[in-house]
């Protein structure tokens, strides 16, 4: 009987300690109850809520967080999908003066479609560009190219990107520079540009010889170094054999458009991929003597 008192004074004595505890803890937690932050809440409202983490963020709440805490050192330009219309409005709750805004596409540097390109082998297995590209780097002849099974396609959210014969090409109409499918793509194709209506870009990755890339690819960059020679601004240079454009230089004179003989420099922010027509050669016209000895 006395063991019997002992357990139910011991088990009277804890409840009553768990319930003290409780109450502790409940006064501790009302006394040092920190309100949520008006601004945060304020500026996940002017924010799309797309939570996509181009801002650089781990989704809008921890933008919206960032802006609150540091707002003279954190850009208020950082939200791709609301564009400058946000940064606007952000800037304006902030007091701040608005940052010029540098829209941006995502584009991919191929253009290797089946027109172009051809296959080594069939491949049968999952039907997914980091599935393929882990078997023999993909089935496509280059092993720099677009596979085309989607993996971009299947993490946009906007619908701005599809496989066309083979190859991803991005809708400039709808791409909103989240850039979820830059990091999802296994070659790296992928990257930023800015949307400029007379954006010019060398689409193309293969690092090989010039030789070899026209054999994989008759629209590929073969490094002829003939845009580079006709810019005259200094905004193209050679990367590992490839041309390259510096955005910031290019002034959209279309030189180095028209004096690509593979075509794979693009002008205008193209949804299509297209090859233009080889200029044929005239011959020079045999001179005549004027006058016949």
């Amino acid at each position: 009987m006395a063991n019997i008192n002992s357990v139910g004074y011991a088990a009277a004595v804890m409840l009553i300690v768990a319930l003290l505890l409780g109450i502790a803890i409940l006064l501790v937690s009302k006394k040092f109850y920190v309100k949520p932050d008006d601004a945060v809440d304020d500026l996940l409202d002017i924010l799309p809520g797309a939570n996509c983490g181009a801002c650089g963020y781990v989704g809008c709440e921890a933008y919206a967080q960032a802006l609150a805490d540091n707002p003279e050192s954190v850009s208020v330009s950082l939200c791709t999908v609301g564009g400058p219309s946000t940064a606007e409005h952000i800037a304006e709750y902030l007091g701040q003066n608005a940052e010029d805004f540098v829209e941006e596409i995502a584009s991919v540097r191929c253009m290797g479609s089946r027109e172009f390109t051809q296959n080594r082998f069939e491949y049968t297995g999952l039907k997914s560009c980091a599935a393929a590209n882990a078997f023999q780097s993909g089935p496509s002849i280059c092993e720099y190219g677009c596979m085309g099974f989607g993996d971009c396609v299947e993490v946009c959210d906007y619908d701005a990107i599809h496989i066309v014969n083979g190859v991803a090409i991005v809708d400039p109409d709808k791409c909103t520079a989240c850039k979820k499918c830059v990091g999802v793509c296994p070659k790296q194709l992928i990257h930023m540009v800015p949307k400029h209506e007379k954006l010019h870009e060398v689409r193309c990755a293969n690092l090989l010889s010039g030789v070899l890339t026209k054999q994989m690819c008759s629209i590929g960059c073969i490094g002829c170094k003939k845009c580079m020679k006709v810019c005259e601004d200094d905004a193209i240079s050679m990367r590992l054999g490839v041309a390259s454009i510096d955005q910031n230089k290019c002034t959209q004179c279309g030189k180095c458009f028209e004096a690509c003989p593979s075509s794979c420099i693009t002008e205008y922010m193209i949804y299509r991929v297209e090859k233009k027509p080889e200029k044929k050669k005239e011959r020079p016209q045999k001179v005549e003597a004027a006058t016949k000895a």
